[in-house]
């Protein structure tokens, strides 16, 4: 009997240990070359993947940051409908349990996204079109709120309909009497452009939708493209670190020294995978 139990207890110790010993809340930005794919964890173990990179690589990623027996993600998040982004989830959705897909724009007639929503639909995983305004109110005490796309985005191009979430907590910081408020842990922008940023900034008129507080960690838009992470977006939001997702000696040049420079100059945190490999902040 005591050997028995001997056996039992070396059997799980590795799961044991996984699951106690793993500090949650965290990110996690995946190395997955010229690309983009973020893990979001909760204290209560809930899950949300924001996008899945070029190709395949996120799956070793994810066999390696999560546990064991864990086979099942909340949420999966496309933040739009370039490759570099998605077709990663594609065996993701294959491999893993997952709870939703939220999307925006779904009428590309690439074969890797017709691919991507067959096996959504073969896997009977619900759909969400996510829209500025959107709030999602986890068990954990953490919202997730959406900041784009608008509900009647301008122009034609992908990037037009880009996802751009924040993770928040409720805090009454200000004052042990005052009212809550949501503290932003995490910016999350996909490929948003400049003049998303610029929209988004419209927070600061708006009797609707709150401007994200300062000091979070920031997901840099575009891989560290010029054409994104603009001055009067950082000056917003005044990020901890900002997290660059770019490959190594890729050919667009990302992340752009404009940016880097930029970030130097505001005296602003950042991490690149192109340098540094998969990030892990805990959140």
């Amino acid at each position: 009997m005591v050997r028995r139990l001997v056996i039992l207890i070396i059997f799980l110790a590795p799961f044991l240990s996984w699951r106690f010993g793993r500090p949650q809340p965290q990110l996690t930005m995946f190395d997955v070359g010229q690309g983009l794919s973020v893990l979001v964890e909760d204290e209560t173990g809930w899950q949300l993947l924001f996008d899945g990179g070029p190709d395949n690589s996120v799956l070793a990623q994810l066999g390696t940051t999560l546990a064991p027996t864990d086979d099942y993600i909340d949420v999966v998040v496309i933040s739009h409908q370039h490759r570099d982004h998605y077709v990663g989830l594609i065996e993701v959705l294959r491999r893993y349990r997952v709870g939703e897909l939220w999307l925006t724009r779904a009428d590309s007639k690439d074969p890797a996204w017709q691919e991507l929503l067959a096996v959504a639909k073969q896997k009977q995983i619900p759909l969400l079109e996510i829209k500025e305004g959107m709030l999602r109110y986890l068990a954990s005490g953490r919202v997730i709120r959406g900041y784009h796309p608008p509900a009647n985005p301008r122009g034609d191009e992908a990037h037009d309909y880009a996802v751009v979430l924040t993770v928040e907590h409720l805090t009454t910081e200000d004052s042990p009497l005052g009212p809550s408020k949501f503290k932003t842990d995490l910016v999350l922008t996909g490929d948003a452009e400049a003049r998303h940023e610029q929209y988004i900034g419209h927070c600061q008129i708006s009797r609707v939708l709150p401007c994200p507080t300062t000091g979070a960690i920031l997901q840099a838009g575009h891989h560290g493209s010029k054409t994104s992470t603009s001055e009067p977006w950082l000056k917003l939001l005044q990020p901890n670190v900002v997290l660059i997702s770019a490959g190594q000696d890729n050919s667009y040049g990302h992340p752009h020294q404009e940016v880097l420079e930029r970030l130097e100059r505001l005296k602003i945190n950042y991490r690149r995978t192109d340098l540094n490999g998969t990030i892990k902040i805990p959140l």
